[in-house]
């Protein structure tokens, strides 16, 4: 067979499906057109063989063919004739046109049922519609009219993100519209192609392709093609019908080939819609990349603590992911724990996912190798592999959850973080893990042995007034009393607690000021509301506050 010959057959399933659907909003000028604009997709050349497959299909006869009863009616007339005795003159042209009008009549029908009078909204709808519901006809026709504008508004951006899905599918004509449309990803459509064309026959098509569109880069079988063409030939999923189940296990960036390969193919149909919870979909297109000027704004000035913050950040964010050893932050204040982990939220914030977690909520079930996982989690609602997690009060971990957050921090541990069901291993390398704590304890000591450590200074007087003035001015604003103001003696009284403390007594004197319509918060009045909270002094110990400060072990 030769090649043109192969590809000659969809060209014309597809051509016939067109015409037939946009019949009444197409000229013969643009008919002509989408003729060879298909067959420049479908690498035929418009020479004298197609010009005779083009002029055949505007004959008369099968011109007229526009649904499946039209085609049954011409099957009819032609048998009679020949019961008859009469010369039906059918060519070897005319038997593949036959054929290929009968594929795309079957196809109309399925996609538009008993619809009779076509409106190009219903044609959009319906083609829309089908192809959510993953029909990979609808998808692929929807694309290439959709690319060009063929009674749909013209979107070429969704069309080749919908093209690209019947090509990860193995739909012929979603590759080659991948190769003609989508040139930045050339090489994963070729691949793919290599990888179905796989008889003797075939192989011959992919390398006049590959001629014909001036392709000479070596390629490679792709495991994901081969896993799926399996799964077709096993009867596990369709070859018309998308799956997005097991297209999310398939096409996964998290798990190894053997593992799909295992998944996909060993178990039952119910077992594949169980993982739909888990991140299969976390995508590693993106990689992190970080402001350092939006993260040195910071409300205390402390530039040497922050570069050695960002210092040990840098594997990460120059990607060497590898090469990162997790940092952990560790003082004895949470407003400076909270303002680093502020920083690094605002260095992340541009194209990065961050997420914040309390340590103090964490329990066994947040680690095991389930969709409980808290990175797991993460996940699945980022859907990116790097995603930035940002674990605060690390010194409220229990013992048990402690043991098992290690083990986490370990690179290679999270390159196959084994699942419990199914038992598989995902690959979560690509997640990034940053530490806090604002006070020094056994859990964090332990931890410290396992990190890369900033150690915070304690925080100074002169600190501890900026605290009190930017909190009172920012709760003020919150609480509706932005003109409110804090005595210098009420400042002098806070500054003997801690910054957490501080800022609870502050919302208490606000609401207060609120209430009552005050404008000044006197020394008594936080006096009041430090005693009604019961929060005591602060007594000074060994150095200020009597934190540890810039401990090293």
């Amino acid at each position: 067979m030769k090649s043109t010959n192969y590809l000659m057959e969809p060209l014309l399933t597809q051509f016939f499906l067109i015409d037939a659907v946009c019949r009444g909003f197409i000229d013969e000028a643009q008919q002509r057109t989408l003729f060879q604009e298909l067959a420049r997709v479908f690498c035929v050349p418009m020479d004298g063989e197609a010009e005779q497959y083009y002029a055949l299909a505007n004959a008369e006869q099968y011109k007229t063919i526009t649904d499946y009863a039209a085609y049954e009616r011409l099957c009819r007339t032609i048998e009679f004739a020949e019961s008859s005795g009469q010369n039906v003159q059918m060519t070897a042209a005319d038997r593949v046109v036959l054929s290929q009008k009968r594929e795309a009549m079957l196809i109309k029908q399925e996609l538009f049922k008993q619809s009779k009078n076509l409106t190009a909204e219903l044609i959009a709808d319906t083609l829309l519609n089908t192809a959510m519901n993953g029909n990979v006809d609808a998808m692929a026709t929807l694309s290439y009219m959709e690319y060009h504008g063929i009674c749909i508004c013209r979107d070429e951006e969704n069309a080749v993100r919908r093209l690209s899905l019947c090509a990860k599918w193995n739909n012929l004509f979603g590759n080659l519209m991948g190769i003609a449309y989508d040139p930045e990803n050339q090489d994963a459509y070729y691949n793919t192609l290599y990888t179905i064309l796989r008889s003797s026959n075939q192989r011959e098509v992919f390398k006049y392709i590959c001629a014909a569109t001036g392709y000479d880069k070596p390629c490679t079988k792709s495991s994901v093609a081969k896993i799926i063409e399996k799964a077709f030939g096993l009867g596990i999923i369709q070859r018309n019908t998308y799956d997005r189940i097991f297209a999310k296990v398939a096409f996964s960036t998290l798990l190894s080939a053997e593992d799909k390969e295992k998944l996909l193919l060993n178990k039952k149909q119910g077992a594949i819609d169980a993982l739909s919870d888990l991140p299969f979909d976390a995508t590693r297109e993106k990689q992190f990349s970080f402001d350092r000027k939006l993260a040195q704004n910071l409300p205390l000035r402390r530039e040497a603590e922050l570069d050695k913050l960002l210092c040990s950040l840098s594997p990460a964010t120059n990607n060497r992911l590898s090469l990162y050893q997790t940092l952990l932050v560790a003082g004895d204040d949470a407003y400076v724990a909270d303002m680093y982990v502020d920083a690094l939220k605002a260095g992340f914030a541009d194209g990065n996912k961050v997420i914040e977690v309390d340590a103090g909520t964490l329990g066994m079930e947040d680690f095991v190798g389930a969709k409980e996982n808290f990175l797991l989690r993460g996940l699945s609602e980022t859907k990116q592999s790097h995603t930035v997690f940002l674990v605060k009060d690390c010194e409220e971990l229990g013992e048990r959850e402690l043991e098992e957050l290690i083990k986490l921090l370990d690179y290679e541990y999270r390159c196959k973080f084994k699942l419990l069901e199914p038992t598989v291993c995902l690959d979560l390398s690509d997640v990034l893990i940053v530490l806090f704590a604002s006070e020094t304890n056994e859990t964090v000591r332990t931890l410290a042995r396992e990190c890369d450590v900033v150690w915070t200074a304690r925080i100074s007087e002169e600190e501890k007034q900026t605290v009190i003035d930017a909190t009172f001015r920012e709760r003020a604003r919150c609480f509706g009393v932005g003109r409110a103001e804090l005595e210098d003696a009420g400042k002098a009284y806070l500054a003997g607690f801690k910054t957490e403390q501080i800022m609870r007594i502050i919302d208490g004197a606000l609401k207060k000021a609120a209430y009552e319509n005050d404008s000044v918060v006197t020394a008594e009045t936080l006096k009041t509301i430090s005693g009604q909270q019961n929060i005591p002094g602060t007594r000074r110990g060994f150095g200020y506050m009597g934190g540890v400060g810039n401990e090293q072990y």
